[in-house]
């Protein structure tokens, strides 16, 4: 990416979902405009709210077995669970 050329993809956005994301122009260091356009690009792009989160975020008992029984299903692969929650990939 010509935003942050070191930064390995971290999108794990499922083929499945079917979502097609914009082209956002990049720029260069020190290209003040480029910097604004791109700016803008991602402020205007639409996009759809986040599903929530199967698990449950709190210190309880019932939010760990809650949260064990969703990890269960997947063989405890935090991935496969859909933990990180993409758009349209899972209903709250």
């Amino acid at each position: 990416c010509a935003l942050c050329p070191r930064l390995t993809p971290v999108c794990t956005i499922p083929a499945r979902a079917n979502i097609t994301l914009p082209v956002i122009r990049g720029f260069h260091p020190g290209d003040s405009a480029g910097l604004f356009e791109t700016v803008k690009q991602v402020a205007a792009t639409e996009v759809p709210a986040p599903k929530a989160s199967p698990f449950r975020f709190e210190f309880s008992a019932e939010a760990a077995d809650h949260n064990t029984t969703i990890l269960e299903r997947y063989d405890f692969d935090l991935a496969k669970s859909s933990g990180g929650v993409h758009p349209g990939d899972r209903a709250g």
